[in-house]
């Protein structure tokens, strides 16, 4: 009677506090053959991040730019700018009102100080 092998393929998530553990214990050691997808402790991952990928590699997931506003970022500065909380609008239209109320502003400036001369 032969013996006949199961291949079981399945991808377990751990945690890096997991993943160190069975690092120092040699639990990889148990299976026939392991792939490791992704070390999730702090260094290996900032490691990862400051190399190229190599082409064929798969990429890291695509991050925001910091730079991009966001509709909070507008919200906050529209409370700055006329101290009242901002209309429940999107985006686009908060960046409208700001430019009409700015618009609006200066024209009253530009009035008062020709009123003054």
């Amino acid at each position: 009677m032969r013996k006949k092998y199961v291949e079981e393929s399945k991808v377990v998530k751990l945690v890096p506090a997991q993943f160190e553990r069975m690092v120092e214990n040699n639990s990889f050691a148990e299976f026939d053959k392991q792939t490791i997808l992704h070390d999730p402790r702090p260094k290996a991952v900032a490691k990862a991040a400051a190399q190229p990928a190599e082409p064929g590699e798969p990429k890291q997931p695509a991050q925001p730019l910091a730079s991009l506003p966001t509709l909070q970022d507008a919200q906050m500065r529209y409370q700055q700018l006329y101290n009242e909380v901002a209309p429940a609008v999107g985006y686009n239209e908060l960046i409208d009102l700001i430019k009409a109320k700015d618009s609006t502003a200066g024209e009253e400036q530009e009035e008062e100080e020709t009123d003054a001369a």
